[in-house]
C-alpha cells in the first residue's frame, strides 16, 4: 500500500497529462471499491497518506504559483478556443467519442507524426479479438468483481483529460490508457485460453500468433530504421546536430552564439524558452546550480547572435533564408546578410548540409 502511494505520486511529477490520469484512476477506485473500502481501510489509508505526503511539493507550488499548472492547459484548452456552452458541450462530446473509435485504435492512429509511426495506429490489430472479449467479461462481472469495475471505470476516464482539449486523438494526452486497454487484452486472452471448444480456441490462437509474428517484427523495424529518417523534420534533427557539433567544437570559456534565424520560422526569445532551453541545457551539460541562479541559461554558456560578440566562440546560422510570398511559396531572402551581418573577423569552419538543401555554417568568432 505504502509503495503503491509513493509511485502515485511520482506519477504526478512525470509529465503534465499524468496529474488528471492519477486523479481519474483514484476516482476509479474510489467507484469500483464502494463498500469494499470500508474493509480496505488498513491498506487505503497509508496509500492515501503516502500519496498526500510525497505530493506536498506540488500542493506548495500549486497554492504559490498556480500558473505553472494551468499555463500549458489554458493554451491548448476547448474553453480558451470556444465561447458558446452548446459548442463546448459538443466538443468534448465529439473528442472524448475519438478515444473509443476502432479505426483511431487499431488502423490509423494519431495523425501528428511525433506521436505515433506513420502506419501504425495505437494498438496492434492482433489484440482486437482479445480486447472484445475481456470488454465482454468485464461488462458480464461488473457488478459482481472488483477488477471489472475498475477495468471498465478507468477505461471510461482514460480520455476525460485529452478530450477537454483543442487536439484531436492526442495519443500522449491519453497514454495512461495504455495499461487498461492490455489488461482488457490480458482477461481476453485467459478466457480465450479456457474455451471448451477446440475449434473456437484454435481459430482465435491462430489468429492471435499469426498477426502478432507479422506485427511487432514491423512495428520495431518501422520505429529504429523508417522512423529517424521520416521524422527528421519534424523533430528538428539538423537543428539539434548542429548544437552537437558545435558544443563539440568548443573550447573551455568560449560562448556558443546562436542565430535567431536558425529556428525559421519559428520566433525564439533570448532565453530560448519555451522550447529549445532543454535541447541547450542538455547537449552543453549546464550545470544546474548555475542556470538555477541566473533564471536562464547564462550567456557565457549560449546566447542570441544580436551582432555583438562578447567573448570567443563559435557562431552557427544558415546561409541561405527562405520565407513564404504572398501565395504560400517559399521564395530566397535577399537582405538576409544585411539583417545579420557576418562578423568580420569570423573564420568558416564547417558546414553542415540540411534534409531542406540549405546549409547550416560554424564560424570561430572573436571580439
Amino acid at each position: 500500500a505504502i509503495l503503491a502511494g509513493v509511485f502515485l505520486a511520482l506519477t504526478m511529477y512525470s509529465t503534465q497529462a499524468a496529474r488528471p490520469a492519477v486523479l481519474f484512476f483514484l476516482c476509479s477506485m474510489a467507484l469500483s471499491l464502494s463498500k469494499l473500502a470500508i474493509k480496505r481501510l488498513r491498506l487505503l489509508i497509508p496509500m492515501l497518506i503516502t500519496f498526500v505526503l510525497f505530493i506536498i511539493p506540488i500542493i506548495l507550488v500549486f497554492f504559490s504559483h498556480p500558473e505553472v499548472f494551468t499555463a500549458r492547459f489554458n493554451a491548448i484548452s476547448i474553453f480558451h478556443r470556444s465561447g458558446k456552452l452548446t459548442e463546448i458541450i459538443h466538443h468534448i462530446f465529439s473528442r472524448y467519442s475519438e478515444y473509443f473509435n476502432p479505426f483511431y485504435l487499431f488502423f490509423a492512429g494519431d495523425p501528428n507524426i511525433v506521436h505515433c509511426i506513420p502506419g501504425y495506429s495505437e494498438l496492434f490489430i492482433f489484440l482486437f479479438p482479445l480486447i472484445l472479449i475481456g470488454l465482454w467479461i468485464s461488462i458480464k462481472n461488473f457488478t459482481r468483481n472488483f477488477f471489472y469495475r475498475f477495468l471498465i471505470w478507468n477505461l471510461m476516464f482514460y480520455p476525460c483529460a485529452a478530450s477537454l482539449t483543442i487536439g484531436h486523438m492526442h495519443s500522449t494526452a491519453c497514454l495512461a490508457g495504455t495499461v487498461f486497454w492490455m489488461l482488457l487484452a490480458v482477461t481476453g486472452a485467459k478466457f480465450a485460453m479456457h474455451l471448451k471448444k477446440k475449434v473456437l480456441k484454435k481459430s482465435i490462437l491462430i489468429f492471435v500468433l499469426v498477426l502478432a509474428f507479422y506485427e511487432i517484427p514491423a512495428y520495431f523495424f518501422s520505429y529504429f530504421y523508417k522512423y529517424p529518417e521520416e521524422s527528421r523534420e519534424i523533430f528538428d534533427a539538423s537543428i539539434i546536430e548542429a548544437l552537437q557539433k558545435a558544443t563539440k567544437s568548443i573550447k573551455k570559456e568560449e560562448t556558443l552564439y546562436i542565430s535567431k534565424f536558425l529556428f525559421f520560422p519559428m520566433t525564439i526569445r533570448d532565453d530560448f524558452k519555451p522550447e529549445w532551453y532543454a535541447n541547450i541545457l542538455f547537449i552543453m551539460k549546464i550545470p544546474p546550480d548555475k542556470y538555477l541562479n541566473a533564471g536562464r541559461i547564462p550567456e557565457e554558456y549560449a546566447t542570441l547572435f544580436n551582432g555583438n560578440i562578447k567573448n570567443p566562440g563559435i557562431l552557427i546560422r544558415l546561409n541561405k533564408l527562405f520565407v513564404p510570398d504572398k501565395t504560400g511559396s517559399l521564395i530566397l531572402f535577399d537582405n538576409y546578410d544585411q539583417i545579420e551581418i557576418i562578423p568580420p573577423n569570423a573564420e568558416k569552419i564547417h558546414s553542415e548540409l540540411t534534409g531542406s538543401g540549405i546549409s547550416i555554417d560554424f564560424y570561430r568568432v572573436a571580439p
